[in-house]
């Protein structure tokens, strides 16, 4: 069973678009691809400054082309043309669209995976949920504000709705196993019922300002803290807990 540093980390952790990580080690959030893993994606890793920078030119065009027509549509032609090289030029570092989409989704996750890292504190599990919400929404409101575009690219690709359907499962089930810690008296069926309308109340309005609306993540942070306070409050309690003896 998870510790609860883990288990309050995880529970936060379904804040962020979930469909470019994996869940190892009994729920333990890791990134999907790891950076050896990204080099492997690439045909030819380029050594020189040169080949580097036509590599991030490549990659910011595919950015913009997926921005524009979605993933499924976009095509290696004007992926090209967008960077001002070549499909053969494009082809030495990336051997098809789907290569470029992987290189892209493990450098998101590596962004995730250090600003979590940055954000588990030891004591996290024991404090308020007051305090909790205080470390973890502002971190979360300028993740979002710095990679609104990928949010936008990947949540829109149905060839990631399978994974991200994997992982609400996981992320739900680590909702429950916070909820066991925190409120032990109540029944299965009821943890599985909280754990999935919090995760639908989280993602739903941390989507709204990615998706066109005019509310800003500010906003969104403010009432996300009231939704939080009241809802997750009821069911786990808002207090401070003692950390074990020994």
């Amino acid at each position: 069973m998870m510790d609860k540093c883990e288990c309050l980390f995880t529970f936060f952790y379904v804040i962020v678009y979930e469909g470019l990580f994996t869940f190892v080690n009994e729920g333990s959030p890791k990134m999907g691809l790891k950076s050896e893993e990204t080099l492997q994606e690439l045909r030819r890793t380029p050594r020189q400054d040169r080949g580097k920078q036509k590599v991030e030119r490549i990659l910011d065009a595919a950015r913009t082309v997926f921005l524009e027509v979605g993933i499924e549509a976009a095509t290696t032609i004007q992926i090209a043309e967008r960077a001002g090289t070549s499909v053969g030029s494009l082809y030495q570092f990336f051997p098809n669209k789907e290569a470029i989409v992987r290189v892209m989704a493990a450098r998101h996750a590596e962004r995730a995976n250090a600003m979590f890292a940055a954000m588990l504190q030891p004591d996290l599990p024991f404090l308020s949920l007051a305090e909790v919400l205080d470390i973890i929404l502002p971190t979360l409101r300028d993740f979002y504000v710095e990679n609104r575009d990928f949010i936008a690219i990947f949540a829109s690709a149905p060839a990631f709705l399978e994974e991200i359907q994997k992982v609400d499962e996981q992320l739900i089930a680590s909702n429950d196993a916070l909820l066991a810690i925190r409120a032990p008296h109540l029944p299965e069926k009821t943890r599985h019922r909280i754990s999935v309308v919090n995760h639908k109340i989280i993602k739903s309005l941390m989507e709204l300002p990615t998706f066109g609306t005019d509310v800003t993540y500010d906003e969104i942070l403010d009432d996300l803290r009231v939704v939080l306070m009241a809802y997750v409050g009821n069911w786990m309690g808002t207090e401070r807990l003692s950390p074990p003896s020994g």
